[in-house]
Formats: C-alpha cells, structure tokens, sequence
C-alpha cells in the first residue's frame, strides 16, 4: 500500500533516503505490507532496532527534545544548486530570500511610526474581509480640528484621502480580502494647518470571527448536503507529505534532519486568518478509494509517511477550522494543528474556530475501546482535508516512498489562488457576466404551466370497450349496460336467467290483465270499447317491451364478446410486454459485456413486489471481492456528453455553460430509442416513477416534518429551474420529458468526482455520473453487502463485496443513511424499519423546550449554543438521546458565573465524566422536554392527512424510544 513499486532505488541518480556514514538520520527501510500488523501496531517496523517501542511509549506524549546543532557548512556548488531551486517552498535557501523580504516590511512598518513626533490618537478599528471600520477619540481636540484619512493599498499603491470634521469621528471603506493597507489619519489644526496627533498603521483586509464562522457554516453545509446531515469518512493511519527530492536532500544534509516550518502562504481564501500569520508543515490523509495511498502527487516525487497518532493524539495537539475554499476543481477545507500551549495555539485559539476532535465533520478521532487498542482516525473524503502541522518534524520518524511527480513536480511559491466566483465556499462570490445573464433571463421567465388532463383509452374496461366502440353512446345507457354485464359477471347468470329474474312481475301482472280483457272485453264490443282500447295498448307495450329486451340482451351478449376479447388481449399483450422486457434485457446483458463490463456471477431479475429490477448472485463471493466493474470511460459523465459530436452541435451556439445536471438531463431527452449507442440501456430504462414529483403531488410544506422541508423546497427549484432553462434553449423538448429525463438521472446518478471540462459549468461541482448496469442496484441501509468505488488507477468503477455473499441472494448497496421520507422523495419508495429517521429540533425549538422544563434560559445561553453548534436531533439509531442533545441541556443548565470569562468551554469540552447529580438533572430535564415534544407531535399528526401522517408517526417512535430509554 505505502509504496508505489518503482525502481527509484536503482540508475545512476540513486538515493536512498537520509542514510549516510556521518549521521543525521537512520537509515528507513520499506514497511511490509500487511495489514495485520501494521494496523493494529502504529509502531511496526519503524524503528530498526535502534528505539524499542518500551522506549517510545515512555516519550510518546512528551515534547521533541533536541540538542543544539550546528548547521554544516555548505559548499559553492551545493549552494548553486539550491539557488536555482528557490521556486520550491519550504526550500531554505529560497526561503531566506523570502524572510529577508519580509524583514524589509517590518522596518517599513516601524518607521511609519516615526515619521511624526506628536500625540498618538486613540484609534479603535474593526477589520473584515470586505471593508474596515475606524472609530477614534478626539475629547482632547474639540472643534477647530479636522481629520485626514489617507488609506493606500500596500500593493498597488493607489489609494485615497478623506477629510471627517470632528463631528464625525469614524469612516469605513471597502477593501480586497487578503490585500494590505496602509492607513494614515491625523488630526489637524484648522487655524495653522499643525499635525496635533497622527494614528497609522499597515492593516491586512482579512475575516472577522463572524465572517470565518459564517464560511465554517458553508463548509458544513457543503459535506453533508449529500448524506442529509450525515458526513462521508474513511478511515486512515498515515499521514503524508509530498515534496521534491531536492528539499528532503538540503534538510537531510543541512538541517540536521529537521524538516522546518514556515509562513503559511497565500493559498485559500484570500481574507483568512493564517496566510502570512503562522508557520507549519501541510499534511494530508487522503487515501484512494481502495484505501490506498495516492500514488501521484503534483507537490513533488518523494513521500514521506508519519504515524497519524504522532500529529493528532488530543492530549497533546489542538485543532482548529482555518479555511474553506475551491480551485475550480476540488473544494478544500484548511485544518490547523498546534501543540498544546505553544504560541501558534495560542494565536489560533484568539482567531480560530476550535473543533473537538472527537466530533467535527473534518478530521474525527475514535479513542481506544481496550486498553492496549490504538486510536483510529477518520477524514472526511467529500472534500481535500488539508492538515497544517505547526512545529518542526524529525525526518528519523517518518517512512519515505518514492511516487510519480505531476505538473511542475512542486507546490506554487505564494500559493494558488481560489475560485472567487463560486457560491458554495466564498462568503462574497463575485459576478461573472455569464451569471449576470442567467439571472436576467430568470426574472424574464414566465412561470406559469397549462395543466393537461391525460385520458386513458386502453381496452381495459368495459366502460373503455363502450366509449372505444361509440363515442356517441348516451350515458345512462352506458351505466346500465355496465351494471348488467357487472352483475352477470358477479351472479355467474346466464343472459336468459338474468332477465327472467328481473321482470316476472311485470311479465305476470301483463299476462293477467290480458287474459281478464280477452274474456271480458269482446263479450260486449261496444259496451266494452275502453276496455278493447286498454288492451290494445296493454298488448303492444308487452310487444315493444319484448324487443327491448331482446335487444337489449344482445347488446349485453356483444358487450361480454368484447370484454372477453379484452381480457384476452390483456393478458396477451401483458405476455408480450414480460416477453419484450426479458428480450431487452438479454440485449442490454449482451451489449454491456461487449463494452467489457464484467458481472459473472450476477444476473438482473425481477424481485418479489413492485420494485424495478434488482441484481442477484448465481454464485458465492467473499469478502472484498469484485462483483461488478465497469470501464470508466463508459460512465455516462456531463464531460463525456459535452464532448460527443452529436451535442457538439447541438450546442455550438450556446454561449452559457450548462451544470452538469442540466447537460445529463439533455442527453436522456434527446438519445434516440433505436439509433441511440446506448440504446439496449435506454430500452430497460423505467418509464414511470412513484415519487410525489413525478406523481405531481405537492405537499403543504406546513404538513411535512421539518427534516425534510427544506429537500423538497429545492428539489422543486431544481426541477423548475432545469426545466426552464432546457424549454428556452430547446423549445423542441416538453416538460413531461425533461421530468422524465431529470427523474432518470438523479433516481440513479452516482457520486464520482469528474475532472473539470471547460465547457461544464463547475461552479457547484462535477460529481454525478450514470453508470449503467451499477445504477440497477437497489438500496437496505443495513443489510447492503457492496460497496461502489471509483478506481481512478485502474481506469475502473467496481462494486466490491463488503462481506459474504451466497448464491441467490440479492446484491444491495446503500445509497446513503436516508429516512423514508427522503427515500420517498427522491426515489420513490420507502424502507419497512427504517432506522434512519430522526428528529430535528432547531435552537429555537430547544429554547421553548427548555422554558417549559423550568429551565431559566439567558442571551448568554443561547450565544454559547450558538458557537459550539452542536445539533439538537434525535436519530432512530441512537439508544437514547446523542451525546450533542445532551450537552446542549448541559449548556442550557450553566450558572451565570460557569459562563464568565469563557469558563464553560473547560466544562463542556472536558472530557472528565459528568458528575452523577448533573448527569440526573439533564435526563430528568431530558425526558420533560422530550415528552413535551412527543406531545406536539402526536397533536401535529392528528390534522395531518393519510398521505403524510406516516411520516409524523415514525417521529413519535423516535421520541418514544429515546424518552424510554430515561426511564431505564
């Protein structure tokens, strides 16, 4: 895994790291690969004999102690050698040029406070990333004064001068993140133009703690948007850092084997409170998605691998949020580590956001179960987590590798710079003339739909036989018609039996009065006349009513032949339909293999219930082995579509990029069914899907559970926004197909992280693509046995087996911890025993909550609730409430003099155990408050309608288990 199996160790440029016959370091020699030993032993093969791991678990938690050294001189041609080398940072003698630039700046500064001899003002300022506020006292100068404002960017040197009277003892103006500006103000005599008192001073335009938490909020944002609040880690054990063979060689030979920090530089966000502010070392923990490390690296050709637990054990290091940004490509968030107590903690602790090891959403740290168990390290892996470590770093601990270099084989002197104009990491994203246009031409963009009735004329019924047949028919008639031949159907009659049983009366009764009139009537013919009259009438009643009924029982006979042949036809073309899916789904196994997609072993079925189709095993797998592995280059990317001719075309005259949402969408709206490359996948494609969306249901937002608000509310955006922009650039398209498209791309859609295509717009990222064959997958949460991975190295998307898998079973993985109400949504069913339902409790809620438990709740409270920022939630999974709800109560139960002077962080970050009578009082404020909750709930529920009260059900359960796991 450590090292990439290149022969570096051989040819005529041979080096083998920091091994010589003078010191300086011992000799590393090449980890064995094997996973038992050196997971579970953080010390395996690190020593050589030479420190026993007795010796370094004495001196584990201690400081590095070294004795003074002397650096070795160093000759003309070394020093030439690294002179030309300069461009490298970190590089010494390139980075004593730069301190010398730096040295130059701060006797700049200083002599800018010597350039007047007069009274110092009292000048109180407030910097932000986008403007500087100046407030100053002039008690001592009260009117025949005036003040002269200069400001000049360091950079540029363009500036300007303002003049405040003393009426008006403050001024703002804007400014450039991570620019420097040089401020003069003086106060002025208006009589004799005398300089009275003068304030200057060099200021960096950078965040506020309110603006560096307000990006921290992005940054959360951002990696949990995918999983619904949930991050997406794995684990490591290493850290590493990649650097060229010419650093390591000048460290090891004239730094005593001491690799040096230094000043951060401008890499980032350009207003951060580091750059420029703190020295350190960057590390990263990024494996591949195969948990291995990277066996490329544009920062240089040779790796060198520490012990995660040297640089992040808690007792010994703190850790705090620096920075969020992008480069376009990639988001990155900016980790600082400090030893405990040294200067750069101390600075980070006044600037910085702290984060508690055990729990943030960046780096997490598991302590030990047992006693002799190591710690385990998580990263999260939906972003590049960059780790700067603030102290110097022995190179005698460290395990070196020789990797391929990318690009110019180094990092850039002063760093990159970010993307400024995407939304996601800038607090302030800049305008670019193309997003400028997008919105005009929303606020153009008329909303309104027709709505269309679509009637069904399938010979299904024979209500459709009848309208099929005559489209004239009366409707009584009609219902008649129905009602007879349902109640044969229903009696089993025969036509003949159904009559006789409906009119004996009527035939009876006629009958009767026929035979009292023949004999009575033509006695006396004219005596009797009305008699003869009524007769008559009686008779040819009885006559047309005969016809009628006959007529009317061939009717039903001709009805019952059509809806026998219906029936028929039914099953028929039922048959034909299972006949023409199995033939399809045969080309689309035939044609998946010719593109070299491997599943032996694998079949696509049916399963029980009304659930697409699903994949099954036809033969046994063990653990970590390859189920499926599709070649990458046949995932169906917004790069890949871009790039093919037929879409090249298609948007030539398009002058804004499309996302890569909106270009997926395009391509299954306009991929013919027969001439289509991928035709045999496009044929076994659904046609239909059971989310509300689709279904065009639009729920009351009133009427869901807050959990799934604000999803919906964006999935609704999402759909009328793309379905807009494709009606405006396509006017060919129809809505109903690009629902049908966009449901085909995010009901299957798969998390990869695509590299950048100059035609895509990458300002929310490129991480979907549709791999067929793998999006056919179906989803348990807990039972999965794959595990999907993008395998960049070997060109392949796989699907691995996390655990044994038997011949018959159905192959799942999981699509990420979604509650059925999420499931619902986005994909159109829901899970029986769900365990991933929980219970938003916003602040606000918490708050009321607690007041009704009596709990006397302050400004102070609800600040401190606010920068720790712990979610108040109740998850299904959970026993009882999390460690985070229970903190919060614990907050909210602070006396006023626990929160002076920020007392409440050694209480609420110690990690000694809660003393038994406060454990008490916050499960017995607990259980009100959550009782409390429960009781909204189940009253909320009861106005609910039947097609979303199911939701608000599963979250009394939630609150019903938690609230019994109290009384336990």
């Amino acid at each position: 895994m450590w090292n990439a199996g290149l022969p570096w160790h051989n040819g005529p440029d041979t080096w083998r790291p920091y091994a010589n016959n003078t010191g300086g370091g011992v000799m590393r020699n090449h980890m064995p690969r094997n996973d038992s030993n050196w997971q579970n032993d953080p010390f395996y093969g690190r020593y050589n004999n030479v420190n026993p791991p007795s010796l370094m678990a004495q001196t584990f938690n201690q400081q590095y102690a070294r004795a003074p050294y002397a650096v070795p001189n160093m000759n003309a041609v070394a020093r030439q050698r690294l002179l030309k080398n300069t461009h490298v940072p970190g590089l010494k003698t390139g980075q004593q040029l730069r301190d010398s630039m730096h040295q130059r700046k701060r006797k700049r500064v200083e002599n800018l406070s010597k350039r007047f001899d007069v009274a110092v003002l009292d000048v109180k300022m407030l910097v932000f990333s986008e403007k500087i506020e100046l407030r100053w006292v002039h008690s001592e100068f009260k009117r025949m004064v005036k003040y002269d404002i200069t400001y000049v960017n360091v950079k540029t040197n363009e500036g300007k001068s303002i003049e405040r009277s003393p009426t008006s003892p403050f001024f703002d103006f804007k400014v450039e993140a991570g620019e420097t500006y040089r401020i003069d103000i003086k106060c002025i005599s208006t009589s004799n133009s005398e300089i009275l008192a003068h304030w200057t001073k060099e200021v960096r335009a950078e965040f506020s703690y309110s603006e560096l938490k307000t990006l921290y909020n992005k940054c959360l944002s951002f990696v949990t948007k995918k999983l619904n609040n949930d991050v997406e880690m794995h684990e490591f054990w290493m850290m590493y850092r990649c650097k060229p063979k010419i650093y390591w060689d000048e460290i090891h030979h004239y730094c005593n084997d001491v690799m040096q920090k230094y000043i951060k530089d401008d890499n980032g966000q350009p207003g951060n409170l580091i750059n420029g502010k703190i020295n350190g070392l960057f590390f990263s923990a990024r494996l591949n998605p195969n948990l291995t490390l990277p066996q490329q690296s544009p920062f240089g050709n040779v790796r060198m691998c520490i012990d995660a637990v040297r640089l992040l054990h808690p007792d010994k290091h703190n850790i705090y949020f620096a920075d969020f940004y992008c480069n376009k490509n990639m988001h990155y968030v900016t980790i600082v580590i400090c030893v405990i107590n040294s200067e750069t903690d101390r600075y980070c602790a006044d600037r910085l956001m702290k984060l508690n090891p055990l729990n943030n959403p960046f780096v997490k740290l598991v302590p030990p179960t047992a006693r002799f168990q190591p710690w385990r390290f998580f990263v999260n892996y939906s972003l590049w987590v960059e780790m700067l470590y603030t102290e110097d770093i022995e190179l005698n601990i460290g395990q070196f590798s020789a990797i391929q270099a990318l690009g110019a084989g180094t990092s850039r002197i002063g760093g990159l710079p970010n993307n400024k104009i995407c939304n996601i990491c800038n607090l302030y994203p800049k305008q670019t003339s193309e997003n400028k246009k997008n919105l005009e031409n929303k606020d153009d963009t008329d909303s309104t739909k027709e709505n269309v009735d679509i009637i069904d004329v399938a010979l299904t019924s024979t209500l459709s036989v009848i309208r099929e047949t005559n489209n004239n028919a009366d409707s009584d008639v009609v219902d008649t018609l129905c009602s007879l031949v349902d109640r044969v159907e229903e009696n089993c009659l025969s036509i003949s039996e159904l009559c006789q049983k409906q009119d004996p009366e009527i035939s009876a009764f006629v009958e009767k009065m026929n035979k009292e009139i023949i004999e009575n009537g033509f006695i006396n013919e004219k005596k009797n006349g009305v008699f003869v009259n009524i007769s008559k009438n009686l008779l040819d009643f009885v006559e047309d009513f005969e016809r009628r009924r006959d007529n009317i029982v061939e009717e039903i006979e001709k009805l019952m032949r059509l809806n026998y042949l219906c029936i028929h036809m039914n099953y028929k073309m039922l048959f034909e339909k299972k006949l023409t899916v199995f033939v399809e789904m045969e080309e689309f196994v035939k044609w998946a293999k010719g593109r070299g997609y491997q599943f032996d072993g694998l079949e696509i079925t049916k399963p029980p219930g009304n659930c697409g189709n699903g994949i099954y095993a036809t033969r046994n797998f063990r653990p970590e082995n390859i189920m499926i592995s599709i070649p990458e280059y046949d995932m169906i990317t917004a790069g890949l579509v871009i790039d093919l001719p037929f879409y090249r075309k298609l948007t030539k005259n398009i002058e804004e990029k499309m996302k890569p949402m909106e270009i997926l969408t395009m391509f299954f709206c306009f991929e013919d069914l027969e001439k289509s490359a991928w035709s045999p996948y496009l044929k076994v494609l659904p046609q239909t899907f059971d989310t509300p969306a689709f279904q065009k249901i639009d729920y009351n937002l009133q009427e869901l559970p807050l959990e799934i608000r604000k999803y919906w509310i964006d999935q609704k955006l999402e759909i009328e926004q793309i379905t807009t922009k494709l009606l405006r650039l396509f006017p060919e398209l129809t809505a109903d197909k690009i629902l049908w498209a966009w449901h085909v791309v995010n009901t299957r859609c798969i998390f990869v992280e695509n590299i950048e295509h100059d035609k895509v717009d990458n300002s929310d990222g490129d991480t979907i693509a549709v791999i067929p064959f793998v999006d056919m997958l179906n989803h348990d949460p807990t039972e999965f046995q794959g595990i999907a991975l993008h395998e960049k190295v070997n060109g392949q998307y796989v699907v691995r087996a996390k655990k044994s898998v038997s011949e018959g079973d159905q192959i799942f993985v999981c699509y990420g911890p979604h509650s059925n109400t999420r499931l619902l949504i986005e994909y159109g069913f829901t899970v029986p025993g769900n365990m991933n339902t929980k219970v938003l409790i916003p602040k606000e809620v918490l708050v009321t909550l607690a007041k009704i438990a009596e709990i006397k709740v302050t400004r102070e409270h609800e600040m401190i609730l606010d920068e720790v920022g712990l979610p108040s939630h109740l998850y299904a999974t959970d026993e009882g409430p999390s460690w985070a709800l229970k903190n919060n109560i614990r907050i909210l139960l602070l006396e006023h003099w626990q929160m002076a002077n920020s007392r409440w962080k050694k209480i609420i970050y110690s990690h000694d155990p809660i003393e038994e009578e406060v454990e008490n009082i916050i499960e017995e404020k607990l259980k009100i408050i959550l009782t409390e909750l429960k009781n909204g709930i189940v009253e909320k529920a009861k106005k609910m309608p039947k097609t979303v009260s199911w939701m608000w059900e599963d979250q009394i359960r939630v609150c019903e288990t938690a609230i019994k796991s109290l009384d336990n």
